[in-house]
């Protein structure tokens, strides 16, 4: 996508509106809405394009993008993915889950939802997992060292504690069947 002034251009946001039948869609600022009516379009069985749906009268919905300069201070959409799913879905990993407008959802039989990921949230959320990983492991070591009374006592720490290394096969298999 190129702007007027020749400067490429990527999607930063994504937008679905609604209108009802006879009034003006409300197309918000710094946004570009398609020419397409999600509610007037039905997937063809046969996978072609689809077709115009027969019968009419019901809420528009059409799909709104934001613009902004590629290498600008906008983060852009690196991915985005239409989900057929339950109610309460949620894509995770850096994505942002928006469920379509009730009557693109009426339209298809089923709820949609759009999930959208700009630049940078892939990393940001596999850095989040990671810190909750190293808070779970922590937690679960502590609560280990707390029950285990046979390896730690009250009045004694892990560096207090001296470990036998040198132990023979026989001595160990010993050990074991205590």
């Amino acid at each position: 996508i190129e702007s007027k002034e020749g400067d490429e251009l990527g999607i930063s946001e994504v937008k679905f509106v609604t209108a009802a039948p006879g009034e003006d869609v409300p197309v918000p600022d710094g946004f570009v809405m398609s020419d397409t009516d999600l509610c007037k379009m039905l997937p063809d069985a046969a996978g072609g394009e689809g077709e115009e749906k027969k019968e009419g009268g019901g809420e528009s919905c059409y799909m709104c993008v934001k613009k902004a300069p590629v290498g600008g201070d906008e983060p852009l959409l690196v991915d985005l993915a239409v989900v057929y799913a339950e109610d309460g879905f949620d894509m995770g990993a850096g994505y942002v889950t928006e469920k379509l407008p009730t009557s693109a959802c009426e339209a298809f039989a089923s709820p949609i939802f759009v999930c959208t990921k700009v630049q940078g949230a892939g990393k940001l959320a596999a850095d989040k997992l990671a810190e909750e990983a190293a808070k779970n492991a922590e937690m679960a070591i502590e609560k280990e060292l707390e029950e285990d009374d046979s390896i730690m006592s009250e009045d004694r720490s892990v560096e207090e504690i001296d470990l036998e290394t040198d132990l023979t096969k026989e001595e160990m298999l010993g050990l074991e069947q205590e």
